[in-house]
């Protein structure tokens, strides 16, 4: 009979690439067979422990017939960062407006599509108001109902990230935190997946590189802290405003002018 094979191969882990691994079964020939790889560190009929890349295979049987076959194994990766990249910025009426920088990148070895990013504001200053002020990217399309709430995707559908590619998110919002000034930790999920639907998917790491250490990016998820400061400052002045008049009595008639003066950076209540 002719000599065939049989192949299950498994994709690497996107955490360390590694743990791919090739399951040969072989019919046909003339047994026993002999197997070459083409990376030269083996001659099993199976590989574990492999990195992504493609591995050729020469199978020979008994009789000195050869098959020749390749087999892919996959690291379908993606990696997102986020960081303050402008602000807070204090507005003097209670609301506070930051930019978040967000950067999303393909750490494996094959093209991602349907790429997302869910980015939920309501999760992150639950108990405050926030408005989307700007939602921006000059390689992405984004998604122009975005909410931070309701709706929380940033990009529009079928979005593309090739193998080696980062491409940046701008996100800009003002906050109305009231007492709750902070920290308000935030995590962004980036998710995509390969021409044949094997998913990949991150939670953000805090700054500007999604795998700081070079080992892949999901063992990095520090999440993006956002602290907003308060200066409340009262002043008063006061002064006598004309000349006492005598009553005559032993007693005199005194105007004052009082001068009260917020001259902090937050709006005062309940003032006495």
């Amino acid at each position: 009979t002719v000599l065939a094979v049989a192949a299950t191969p498994t994709n690497t882990d996107c955490a360390t690439n590694s743990g791919g691994a090739i399951d040969l079964t072989v019919s046909g020939g003339t047994a026993p067979y002999t197997f070459a790889w083409s990376d030269g560190s083996s001659t099993a009929e199976d590989r574990t422990g492999l990195a992504a890349g493609n591995y050729v295979v020469t199978i020979t049987d008994n009789s000195g017939c050869e098959l020749v076959k390749v087999y892919e194994i996959k690291n379908v990766c993606i990696g997102i960062a986020k960081a303050v990249t402008a602000g807070p910025v204090n507005n003097n009426d209670g609301t506070y407006t930051l930019t978040y920088t967000l950067k999303v990148s393909n750490e494996g070895n094959v093209d991602l599509q349907n790429v997302q990013v869910e980015e939920n504001l309501q999760t992150t200053f639950g108990g405050a108001t926030f408005t989307v002020d700007n939602l921006s990217s000059s390689e992405f399309a984004t998604n122009n109902s975005y909410n931070g709430n309701t709706i929380d995707t940033l990009l529009a559908a079928s979005q593309i990230l090739n193998v080696g590619s980062e491409k940046s998110i701008l996100l800009t919002i003002t906050v109305t935190p009231g007492t709750n000034l902070g920290p308000h930790n935030n995590t962004a999920t980036a998710t995509g997946e390969d021409e044949d639907g094997t998913p990949a998917d991150d939670d953000s790491h805090d700054g500007t590189d999604p795998d700081p250490e070079g080992d892949g990016p999901t063992d990095n998820m520090d999440p993006t802290p956002v602290t907003f400061t308060e200066n409340p400052v009262i002043g008063v002045a006061k002064r006598v405003v004309g000349t006492p008049v005598n009553r005559g009595d032993g007693s005199f008639d005194v105007n004052f002018r009082i001068l009260v003066r917020n001259m902090g950076d937050v709006p005062l209540k309940q003032v006495q």
